[in-house]
């Protein structure tokens, strides 16, 4: 039975007069313990005190009972103190009441057994040994990060083990098998402690695994951290034994702190201690909803006196205004009264004003009715003028065409006359030549009979008719050489009047309205039967050739715009591909109005297209992929991903079998289709801007922002990667570079107002066209590739035609530089767009009336070259050539079936034949070569021994 509350302390002592009076002492200590503030908390001297006491107390108490209630109160107190004070806890002393020794357990006193004292030596090796633990503790703690801390203290809690009575911290085994060690943190800090020598295996006392152990007893002590994550335990399982000893007062249960935080890592609590943590966490969770209910309680008794505090404040403030309100009625009735007439004043010449006012309104909305009609009728008439001007345009070039051709005609006759006048003269030449033959014969068959006065008047008579030859002769040389100008001449006028007849004009459609923000993207169909057309805005359009709407505006693209567009290659192009600036491909079915979407990529979409067979589409993405996928099904079929570069476009060759794509990340690499292999990677030292494929696929083509223009060879060389046939460098930006349709040339659109052609072969420069009057941003060509289209900073687009240095149409209209240009697969159409949102669609063909003759197949004659004579008799070679033979060494006589290729623009006549005195008699012009069209040689014409004038060579050839 538990002895007398009241029973008095035997001896003469220092301590509580009772155990009633300590358990005062204690419940008082335990009240100010749950004080809210710092301040009301037991301090530090007081607990310690406390502690002295009820030691001193319980050490000379009889009865057993008694003596576990004083230790339970000790032990409560000193686990608090720990807590709060280590430094006022080291130095208790024995706290355990049957303990006689004065300096008993402390926190440093972990040392459980006693033995024999140690030798010098080893002590020396123990201090050694721990003056190296610790040099050990200090470097790994020193090497530890903030973020391996809170695991350090979970891997410490589980490397020692309190005693039962005592609770002496003793090492404990860690098995490896624990599934803690699971965690990637800890088994890293486990093999830095084991390389440091602070940890050990050995073999386990659970079972047949094997265990991690503390290297040394000693560390318990000498290893700060440690000690400390010692003493935190010790103290809560030191708390919770005073707790049990008392008999579990609710008053003596943890409201908040540091303590119920640290307890959660705790993995070996006792029964007690749970117990302890659950009703502490219990008790703390009621005492805040008790507060919390006082709170309310206090806030809905204070909201009622404000209630009716307000309440009374508004009935206070009522009385008051009906008094005022009752007052200030009564001056105004008297007010009313007194002012009554001068209102009525007022208010007439008011409603005069009204008057006034109104009258002048109705002048102003019809003089801005009038204004706005005679806007209309201005513009109606500018819309005549434009009509007119344009009318007036196309008539002139008919009438610049007319006089041309009447030019021709007029020199062709010239011509004739000429040629015949030079025949007459010819024939008196040769009548004179006949004579002065007669005449030397006549004077020798006269030499015998005559004398010497009659040979004088001979020779004299001779020396006249010598003369007037030889003035018929120059005759007859100027007269050839007029000819041959006039021929000249008109064979200047004839080729002009054909390129006036035959090659295509720009006529104006229509200026396309209705995008907000600047153009991005313009694509044809491939019939030519629709104009897709999309820009910053979130709006696709399309349109047909006379430039109206085909459908509503396509909507749903992502608020920063759409990037690029592409019709499936089926004829119609019933498919519409759209790559936003957002994540998706929409796909448009244009012929049912329906709209599917591919969703593989994460970022913007830079490029898009299909395979020439429409099975795949291609799209590349800052996400840093290239894709190709099913459009039907719009499931991917292969992804590439290029060391994390971002793609800036990709592009297939003719077919599909394989993918070059143009990187940020300085480099174009070439993927093949359905194959795992690494890419072949064509180095560039900056991101290159674009990459594609000639129409044979073997050749590829890169532009990039380190000044340069380069072909490459797509098989891989002996380095293992494609080699480079050439690179063009530029002095400025370089902004696009295309081969053109048959891939023999390369241009480049520059940031120096001019558009360079290179020989996509050799790498040789072949002209540079100069116009624009600022950069050059875009480039285009005609599907016949003897056209080009370029655009510029300076808001217009121009028309060169190969072989001239000047553009024959500059296309204006525009209001800021140009974004879009762009050509249908007929040559037949020409859109633009710009930065001001605005799209110009031309018609270009011959007269405005249909697409330009097809030429192929066309049969004539042409000179080939002129022969160069030499002095041995020996066959000549050709000097000057109007063809280059494929394949022939240059300077060789041209042979029936012989391939070549024009190297200068000529006409094409229906015959040639030899005419009297070896001149050539040419038929009339029925076509025109241009340079670079290729022709088969079908008959070869000219002198039999190839030295007899005129020195020329003439071929019947077939255009292919």
């Amino acid at each position: 039975m538990p002895a007398d509350s009241s029973a008095p302390v035997t001896g003469s002592i220092e301590g509580f007069a009772s155990l009633s009076a300590a358990r005062r002492a204690h419940t008082d200590l335990l009240r100010r313990q749950r004080s809210d503030t710092a301040n009301g908390r037991p301090q530090s001297a007081e607990i310690r005190q406390f502690i002295f006491l009820a030691r001193a107390t319980g050490r000379h108490v009889a009865a057993a009972d008694a003596r576990d209630a004083l230790q339970g109160m000790i032990d409560y107190w000193y686990g608090i103190l720990v807590m709060a004070d280590r430094a006022a806890a080291n130095d208790l002393g024995s706290l355990n009441l049957d303990d006689n020794l004065d300096d008993g357990l402390s926190l440093e006193g972990f040392q459980t057994s006693k033995s024999s004292p140690p030798t010098d030596s080893e002590v020396e090796n123990r201090a050694r040994a721990q003056t190296r633990l610790k040099a050990e503790v200090f470097a790994f703690e020193k090497a530890l990060s903030s973020a391996d801390q809170p695991w350090l203290r979970l891997l410490l809690l589980r490397l020692f083990t309190l005693g039962e009575v005592r609770h002496e911290p003793r090492r404990a085994q860690l098995q490896k098998s624990d599934k803690m060690l699971g965690e990637p943190a800890l088994t890293g800090l486990v093999d830095k402690l084991r390389e440091r020598g602070l940890l050990k295996t050995e073999a386990s006392t659970a079972g047949p695994d094997t265990a991690y152990i503390l290297a040394d007893e000693n560390l318990l002590q000498h290893w700060k951290t440690l000690a400390q994550v010692v003493t935190e335990r010790r103290s809560l399982r030191e708390m919770v034994a005073g707790w049990d000893r008392s008999g579990r007062p609710a008053e003596a249960l943890l409201d908040k702190g540091a303590m119920l935080d640290l307890a959660a890592d705790y993995a070996d609590l006792t029964d007690a201690e749970k117990d302890f943590l659950r009703q502490s966490q219990d008790a703390s969770l009621l005492k805040i909803q008790q507060k919390s209910k006082r709170m309310w309680q206090a806030i809905t008794v204070l909201t009622v006196l404000v209630v009716i505090l307000i309440g009374l404040v508004a009935a206070l403030i009522v009385q008051m205004e009906y008094a005022r309100v009752a007052e200030r009625d009564a001056r105004e009735a008297e007010d009313r009264a007194i002012k009554s007439a001068d209102v009525a004043t007022e208010k007439a010449q008011a409603a005069s004003a009204a008057e006034t006012e109104a009258k002048r309104q109705t002048d102003l909305a019809t003089k801005a009715l009038d204004a706005e009609k005679q806007q209309k009728e201005l513009a109606i008439q500018a819309q005549k003028l434009a009509v007119a001007a344009r009318t007036d345009a196309e008539k002139a070039r008919a009438d610049a065409a007319k006089e041309a051709r009447e030019r021709e005609l007029l020199l062709r006759a010239q011509l004739d006359a000429t040629n015949q006048a030079a025949a007459e003269m010819r024939a008196i030449v040769e009548n004179f030549s006949k004579a002065a033959e007669e005449f030397v014969a006549l004077r020798a068959a006269l030499a015998s009979s005559l004398n010497d006065e009659g040979l004088k008047l001979f020779d004299k008579t001779a020396s006249k008719l010598k003369k007037n030859l030889k003035e018929s002769l120059d005759l007859a040389k100027n007269s050839a050489a007029t000819t041959a100008k006039l021929d000249e001449a008109t064979g200047s006028a004839t080729q002009e009047a054909q390129k006036e007849a035959k090659d295509p004009q720009p006529s104006l459609v229509k200026v396309l309205e209705g995008h907000r923000l600047p153009i991005t993207a313009l694509t044809f169909a491939r019939d030519g039967s629709k104009l897709a057309t999309a820009g910053e805005d979130t709006e696709v359009r399309v349109w047909t050739p006379k430039g109206e709407p085909f459908t509503q505006p396509i909507t749903g693209s992502s608020k920063d715009g759409v990037n690029c567009l592409a019709f499936s290659p089926d004829k119609e192009g019933r498919w519409l591909a759209i790559g936003s600036r957002g994540s998706t491909v929409r796909l448009r079915d244009l012929s049912q109005g329906r709209t599917e979407i591919y969703e593989g990529h994460r970022d913007s979409v830079t490029s898009i297209s299909f395979s020439a067979d429409g099975s795949k589409v291609l799209s590349s993405s800052a996400d840093k992929t290239v894709q190709i996928w099913n459009p039907l099904t719009r499931e991917a079929i292969q992804k590439f991903r290029p060391a994390g570069s971002l793609i800036n476009g990709a592009a297939f060759n003719s077919d599909a079998t394989r993918v070059v794509g143009a990187l940020e990340g300085n480099a174009a690499m070439v993927w093949t289709v359905g194959s795992d292999a690494d890419p072949l990677r064509l180095p560039r030292e900056g991101p290159v801007r674009s990459a594609w494929f000639n129409p044979r696929g073997d050749q590829i083509l890169t532009s990039s922002l380190d000044k340069t223009v380069a072909v490459w060879s797509p098989t891989p060389g002996s380095s293992g990667n494609p080699p480079l046939i050439w690179a063009g460098g530029l002095s400025g930006p370089l902004f696009q570079a295309v081969f053109s349709p048959d891939g023999s040339r390369v241009a480049c659109a520059t940031g120096g107002q001019t558009t360079k052609i290179w020989d996509a072969r050799t790498g040789k420069l072949l002209r540079e066209l100069k116009g624009h009057q600022d950069a050059v941003y875009l480039v285009a060509y005609h599907p016949s590739g003897r056209i080009m289209l370029t655009g510029s900073a300076d808001s217009t687009a121009k028309v060169w035609f190969e072989g001239e240095t000047e553009a024959r149409h500059t296309l204006t209209g525009h209001t800021a530089p140009l974004t879009a240009v762009t050509f249908n697969d007929a040559g037949t159409q020409i859109a633009t767009g710009s930065q001001d949102g605005t799209v110009i669609l031309y018609d270009f063909q011959k007269d405005n009336d249909g697409p330009p003759p097809e030429t192929a197949g066309a049969t004539g004659w042409c000179l080939y070259g002129w022969l160069d004579l030499n002095s041995k008799g020996e066959k000549p070679q050709l000097r000057a050539q109007s063809f280059a033979p494929k394949p022939g060494v240059r300077g060789a006589i041209p042979t029936v079936g012989l391939e070549a290729e024009a190297e200068a623009i000529m006409n094409v006549r229906d015959e040639v034949k030899k005419g009297e005195n070896n001149h050539w008699s040419q038929g009339k012009v029925i076509d025109l070569l241009r340079k670079g069209d290729r022709v088969k040689i079908l008959e070869v014409l000219g002198d039999n021994d190839m030295i007899t004038e005129p020195h020329a060579v003439w071929i019947k050839f077939k255009k292919l």
